[in-house]
């Protein structure tokens, strides 16, 4: 079961990441003015840092797409949530175990 849970969390990345290089695409032909071509060379430099791609997907998905604010930063953003979640869930375990092994 965890294996089909990682490989569909896996799929769902992908799927985002490429949702995310679009929007970049759209985004830098609005801005720039550029041919679809040089706009898409441009933003995989772009989309493979990881917080200025995240920005950058979610700019030009709200200035190409018309795509609302909050809702676009929830969609692009999700992954960073889970990985603060599982950080500090990591983090706590560490100080109980810690807590516990100080104690004996």
């Amino acid at each position: 079961m965890k294996e089909k849970v990682g490989c569909a969390a896996a799929i769902v990345y992908l799927a985002i990441g490429f949702v995310q290089l679009l929007a970049i695409i759209k985004g830098i032909q609005i801005w720039f003015s550029v041919p679809w071509i040089l706009a898409m060379f441009l933003s995989f430099i772009i989309a493979y840092i990881p917080i200025i791609g995240t920005i950058a997907g979610i700019r030009g998905a709200t200035a190409a797409w018309g795509w609302s604010l909050w809702p676009t930063i929830g969609f692009f953003c999700w992954p960073y949530v889970l990985y603060a979640a599982a950080l500090a869930v990591g983090g706590v375990a560490e100080l109980l175990s810690w807590k516990k092994g100080e104690i004996s």
